[in-house]
């Protein structure tokens, strides 16, 4: 899909990402089918500074909409939600929106056509890889104790990573040309 990959231990773990990377002052999407939206949402809504605007998305098995959805955060730490697919008007087919001057985290499970939606962007492929013995429940977890320090540094080190990744993907990027600061 994408030349750039990472890989979250969890979706709080993405949420940070997100909003550190917000902070470069470009608003960040995470492309994700609905539990996973679901899932980051809830860790957004632990950070102090955000605010939740728009959130368009249902379950669905209510609604029948089964495609991605763009989960966003803006450098003012606004939230919204919004599905990655309309259909067009008077037809059958539809297209993925698109945005520019963005950086896209798109999870692999997603349709490889968002990349060329956000082609104006900056898009890196993810994955969420929880432990598939974990139920979520992080108070009786023991995959991490709280004292681990080798866990607190990989876990800065992920976050340094993404942030230098995408820092310097945008200095070159800024450098030859393709983007306008």
């Amino acid at each position: 899909m994408s030349d750039i990959q990472f890989s979250f231990a969890t979706h709080a773990d993405l949420a940070e990402a997100m909003c550190k990377l917000a902070e470069s002052g470009k608003v960040v999407y995470a492309a994700l089918f609905y539990e996973d939206a679901r899932a980051l949402l809830k860790e957004l809504a632990y950070f102090d500074e955000v605010a939740f605007g728009n959130i368009d998305i249902e379950d669905p098995q209510w609604g029948g909409y089964k495609r991605e959805y763009y989960v966003y955060v803006d450098d003012d730490y606004n939230v919204g939600v919004e599905p990655a697919w309309r259909e067009k008007e008077g037809t059958d087919k539809g297209i993925y929106l698109g945005a520019s001057g963005c950086i896209v985290l798109i999870h692999s499970d997603a349709n490889s056509k968002i990349i060329e939606a956000m082609k104006d962007s900056d898009c890196a492929e993810f994955d969420i890889d929880i432990d598939a013995d974990c139920d979520g429940c992080c108070e009786c977890c023991t995959m991490f104790d709280d004292d681990d320090e080798d866990f607190d540094d990989d876990y800065e080190d992920l976050i340094g990573n993404v942030i230098d990744n995408f820092a310097e993907i945008l200095a070159s990027a800024i450098f030859l040309g393709g983007l306008t600061e």
